[in-house]
């Protein structure tokens, strides 16, 4: 009743130190936009980020004070560079997300986002277990 839990596409594979030992570092500054990019506003709200996995450990942030999230809202985990993708894993098969950049509007606030990398396909993915 007092938050709500936000699932992202990348949690512990991707944000290993952030979900394994968080007291390492700053949490990663969170901010939330809608599905068109522009900021999200409304009522606040506590909220939970966590990653795909099925482990109670795969929380990215705990307690984040973001708009009241929806589904296809676009949620930025901001300084996650390469030391992040560097570290991230493929465990249980999982591939590597897709990479943006964006940069931000200085009046309206809006997002233009530009893809970095498209992540691994499925068969980068499944090449681990083949000859």
């Amino acid at each position: 009743e007092d938050g709500q839990i936000a699932m992202v596409h990348a949690g512990s594979d991707v944000f290993m130190r952030q979900c394994y030992a968080p007291q390492m570092r700053a949490p990663h500054p969170i901010r939330a936009f809608t599905s068109f990019g522009a900021p999200k506003e409304g009522p606040m709200m506590l909220h939970d980020v966590a990653g795909p996995l099925c482990f109670a450990g795969d929380l990215v942030a705990r307690a984040v004070e973001l708009p009241k999230l929806e589904v296809n809202d676009i949620v930025v985990l901001e300084e996650a560079g390469g030391n992040t993708l560097s570290m991230a894993t493929s465990h249980c098969s999982r591939r590597r997300p897709p990479v943006y950049g964006y940069t931000r509007d200085v009046g309206s606030g809006a997002l233009e986002i530009e893809a970095i990398s498209r992540g691994t396909t499925i068969e980068q993915a499944l090449a681990v277990w083949t000859d």
